[in-house]
C-alpha cells in the first residue's frame, strides 16, 4: 500500500483526537456515563471524519432521557449541524444492535465535517461488540492494516466516506471468516450489498 494511505489515517486520527478534546465532547459525554472509545478510531483504522463511540450509562433504564438531554447539550454548541437519535431497542426489522444511537454531525468553521455515533448498546450487545473489538486488536497486524485501510479508501473513492457497513463488513470478513484476499472480500462485500 502506498506509504501516504498509511499517514493520512494517522493524521485523520490526530485531527479526530483534536476535534473531539477541542469541541468538549468527552466533557459533555463524561457527564452521563462511562466513554469507550470503538470502530476505527480505537484500531487506528481511520480513513474519514468517523468516530464511534459506546456510552455505558449507569442506569440503561433512562437511556431516552439520557439521549434527549445529550442532544440538548450538543444543539448548544455552534459547530453541531444536526442530532439525529435512533431508538433500536424496540425494533424487530432492524439488523442493527439493539441500542440507542445518536448520530452528532459537526460543522467547523474551516468547513471541516466531523460525525460521532454514540451508542447506549443493551447489555448482551454491548458484550458481542467489546469481544468483537478485541478480536480485532488481538489479530491486527501491519500487513492487515495496509490491507484494511487501502480497502476502506478504496470504497470511498470520490465519496466522503466508506459506504454504509463497509468497514463492519470488511472486519467481519477478515477478522471472523478469515478472508485474506482483497478480490475475496470484494466479493464478500458484494454478496451483502455492500459493493453493486
Amino acid at each position: 500500500m502506498p506509504n501516504n494511505l498509511l499517514k493520512k489515517s494517522v493524521e485523520i486520527k490526530a485531527k479526530a483526537e483534536e476535534f473531539l478534546f477541542s469541541h468538549h465532547i468527552t466533557d459533555i459525554l463524561s457527564n452521563y456515563g462511562e466513554i469507550v472509545f470503538a470502530g476505527s478510531y480505537t484500531t487506528n483504522l481511520m480513513v474519514w471524519n468517523d468516530i464511534d463511540i459506546q456510552l455505558i450509562l449507569p442506569n440503561s433504564d433512562n437511556y431516552l432521557e439520557v439521549f434527549t438531554s445529550l442532544a440538548k447539550d450538543f444543539l448548544e454548541l455552534e459547530t453541531t449541524s444536526k442530532v439525529q437519535l435512533l431508538n433500536f431497542y424496540h425494533r424487530k426489522d432492524s439488523n442493527m444492535p439493539r441500542g440507542m444511537c445518536m448520530g452528532l454531525y459537526s460543522k467547523l468553521p474551516d468547513g471541516t465535517k466531523w460525525k460521532v455515533d454514540i451508542w447506549s448498546l443493551a447489555e448482551e450487545e454491548l458484550v458481542k461488540s467489546q469481544a468483537f473489538q478485541q478480536l480485532m486488536l488481538s489479530k491486527l497486524n501491519p500487513e492487515l492494516r495496509e490491507l484494511i485501510i487501502k480497502l476502506k479508501f478504496q470504497l470511498m473513492g470520490e465519496q466522503d466516506r466508506v459506504p454504509k457497513n463497509g468497514s463492519y463488513f470488511i472486519y467481519k470478513a477478515i477478522f471472523e471468516e478469515n478472508i485474506l484476499e482483497e478480490k475475496d472480500i470484494i466479493n464478500y462485500l458484494k454478496e451483502r450489498g455492500i459493493l453493486e
